[in-house]
């Protein structure tokens, strides 16, 4: 029975060491990134039996051996792990509308401008009007409809103030400032986040407008440069800016 146990565990720990290298193999360039999601999605199932298989083993060896039994328990808390992954990936792929470019303004998006002509799949454009894949709705329409409080800050207070304050945002949130500029008044901070598993990286636009009544219009754009689905990564990140800015704003 020891055996099988111990043979179980490691198959667990295998199983969770391939998911787990699935992201650092892409970045590694070890294979290509559709192929590292793929690895997620086909070891899926195999990890949750496996896990449930150690979880069961750790049970048994607990009563046999009556101490805790180092090789089930670990397999059994990291193949928890690995089989969560796929589980939550999944989760965030019904939660969320299958698009990667979010925006606070439809009409007039924040352009990619000092990013434009990076590696990507993802053009630099705004497609609004482009159609979600098995939807009726199109990529603003999907946002609209998923994020509705998506819209620009309107700010009060000096406009150096509130470009510094946006700029200290940006970095305070771990994204890489790559171009900040001015035109007409209107300033646009152009910035990237890489995700730390797979190393996807989005291009973050900040806009801010003076307007007449002394205030100053901020619009973002979020957009990934790989995939076709963000699984909601977009919008949490345009999300947090703003409620960062707000309670900066605000205290």
């Amino acid at each position: 029975m020891k055996t099988t146990i111990d043979l179980i565990s490691m198959m667990t720990l295998l199983l969770a060491a391939v998911i787990a290298m699935a992201g650092p193999g892409a970045q590694l360039d070890w294979w290509h990134f559709s192929t590292g999601l793929k690895m997620i999605r086909e070891l899926s199932l195999p990890m949750i039996l496996f896990a449930g298989a150690s979880a069961v083993g750790l049970v048994i060896s607990l009563f046999t051996a009556r101490s805790i039994v180092a090789a089930p328990l670990i397999a059994t808390i990291f193949g928890a792990l690995a089989a969560f992954t796929p589980i939550k990936m999944k989760q965030l792929v019904a939660e969320n509308p299958f698009i990667h470019d979010i925006t606070t303004d439809f009409e007039n998006p924040p352009p990619i401008l000092a990013a434009a002509d990076e590696e990507r799949s993802n053009p630099p454009e705004y497609v609004g009007d482009q159609q979600v894949r098995n939807s009726d709705l199109t990529v603003a329409g999907a946002q609209a409809e998923a994020f509705p409080k998506m819209v620009s800050i309107l700010a009060t207070g000096d406009f150096d103030e509130n470009v510094d304050v946006a700029r200290s945002i940006v970095k305070s949130m771990g994204m890489k400032i790559i171009a900040e500029s001015e035109t007409d008044g209107v300033v646009l901070i152009e910035a990237y986040d890489k995700t730390l598993w797979f190393g996807f990286i989005d291009d973050f636009i900040v806009r801010l407008t003076p307007i007449d009544d002394g205030k100053t219009e901020i619009d973002l754009r979020s957009k990934s440069r790989v995939g076709g689905s963000d699984l909601g990564a977009n919008a949490k990140r345009a999300g947090k800016f703003i409620e960062k800015f707000n309670a900066a704003k605000s205290g």
